[in-house]
């Protein structure tokens, strides 16, 4: 982890409180209430797996340790890592890549620790392992938008997942949700279409991540 104070010069940060070594790589890295947030990935070389699945908190990267700040996997062996992170309508949300179809949870992040996560999202938003991960997520007009895939390039050969195009999911302060660009599907609230009109990929089948908004 480097951190530089004008953009030209940067320095190396010592990753205490955890065993950084074990990992080749983080995803996210947000900010929210004053506090520095990631996940790792890269155990044993796998590029989207942790190992074992961990939000990690910090005050100040440069001089205090990491904390983790969740239940390990969350709960479920089948969570592979931490993908992505974002601040939306004062929580703090992390979406997972899961083999059964990626999970969104938020927490507001008062202590103690664990802190306490809701779970907004699993089984890829009812469309199973189709969307196995979250791969970007955005605010945009008073909603968060969130972007799927399957990694690999959207086949997952060493869990058999896919081949199969992303979607788009848009989900609401209360925790409510639509399908953006994505397949139609019944779900315990009822029947979902998607509003754009476009099936997953925008109706490319080879168009396998939503990677960044």
């Amino acid at each position: 982890m480097l951190r530089s104070a004008d953009g030209l010069t940067f320095e190396q940060l010592t990753i205490s409180g955890i065993e950084g070594e074990t990992f080749s790589s983080y995803r996210p890295l947000v900010k929210f209430k004053g506090r520095l947030y990631t996940a790792p990935v890269g155990k044993n070389r796998a590029q989207n797996s942790a190992g074992f699945t961990v939000v990690l908190e910090t005050d100040d990267p440069a001089k205090e340790k990491w904390v983790q700040v969740n239940e390990v996997d969350f709960g479920d062996p089948s969570t592979l890592s931490v993908f992505e992170m974002a601040v939306f309508n004062g929580y703090l949300y992390a979406g997972t890549i899961n083999t059964n179809g990626f999970q969104l949870w938020k927490t507001d992040c008062t202590p103690p620790y664990p802190y306490r996560w809701k779970r907004v999202l699993t089984h890829g938003a009812g469309r199973g392992s189709k969307n196995e991960g979250i791969a970007s997520m955005c605010e945009f007009n008073g909603a968060l938008y969130i972007g799927s895939l399957i990694q690999n390039g959207g086949f997952d050969r060493e869990n058999i997942i896919g081949p199969s195009p992303s979607e788009l999911i848009r989900v609401h302060p209360d925790d409510s949700w639509d399908i953006v660009v994505g397949d139609p599907r019944m779900v315990s609230s009822g029947l979902k279409i998607p509003l754009s009109g476009f099936s997953a990929g925008f109706g490319n089948f080879f168009n396998g991540y939503f990677w960044r908004m």
